[in-house]
């Protein structure tokens, strides 16, 4: 389809033409990953000018696009287009809470993103997302992704947003807990300032203490001494923080 090619391609005047041509602006047309539209591949590649075309002919923001099944909002935060993901916001017919198949909102996967793409964070949270809402399959909040990765501001904002900082997921683990494994000892500061729960265990026994000491991380480990962590909770194996 001409419309598949000039979306992907981004080429603004062929679309337009093939609208004004009567093109139906939300066709499906089938793809390596699952059906897509206009707007869900120009989103999830970036093109601005051609997604404020297609948001001016009324495009419809909430297709559910591709193998991923994400919408024109995901698809712009996935790969980190700040532009587009803002002209969908403004355009004010996205719905920041939709999930992927695999149950990701878009302030999850930015989260969990490698590239810590921080003011689509912003722009998703002053829209209202939610951090609480909707972990994804195996129970992982916005806040643990981000802890996880060690996306520092992230977290904060996230924090700031009303995140539950003792929230556990599918096996126990708390953001506090994967941040002191991980060695981010800025992000476990902010935790403990947060109220992070310090001998909340997992599925295995494990605590925050426990995790950094089987990975050496002093620093932490002696911050979480410095709040009196138990010493004495035993975690996977029977160990407790002294053995390792």
């Amino acid at each position: 389809e001409l419309i598949e090619y000039a979306a992907s391609k981004g080429h603004v005047e062929v679309a337009r033409l093939l609208l004004q041509a009567g093109v139906p602006k939300d066709l499906h047309f089938p793809d390596v990953s699952g059906d897509e539209t206009a707007l869900s591949l120009a989103s999830f590649k970036g093109h601005v000018e051609l997604v404020r075309l297609l948001l001016e002919a009324h495009a419809d923001t909430e297709v559910r696009a591709g193998q991923g099944r994400f919408t024109a909002i995901v698809g712009a935060c996935f790969d980190g287009h700040v532009e587009v993901a803002r002209l969908l916001l403004e355009a004010g017919r996205s719905t920041v809470h939709t999930r992927t198949s695999t149950a990701f909102t878009a302030l999850a996967l930015l989260a969990a993103s490698s590239q810590g793409h921080i003011q689509l964070v912003q722009l998703l949270l002053q829209a209202r997302a939610q951090p609480n809402l909707w972990p994804n399959l195996v129970g992982e909040s916005a806040l643990i992704f981000a802890c996880d990765a060690g996306h520092v501001e992230i977290a904060e904002l996230l924090l700031q947003a009303g995140a539950h900082v003792n929230f556990q997921d599918n096996h126990g683990d708390t953001a506090l807990m994967l941040a002191s494994e991980k060695g981010h000892i800025e992000i476990v500061a902010r935790l403990l300032a947060a109220g992070a729960d310090l001998d909340c265990q997992d599925k295995d026994g494990d605590t925050a203490l426990i995790l950094a000491c089987g990975q050496e991380h002093a620093q932490i480990v002696q911050l979480l001494l410095d709040r009196d962590a138990a010493m004495d909770q035993q975690g996977k194996g029977g160990y407790t923080a002294l053995m390792y």
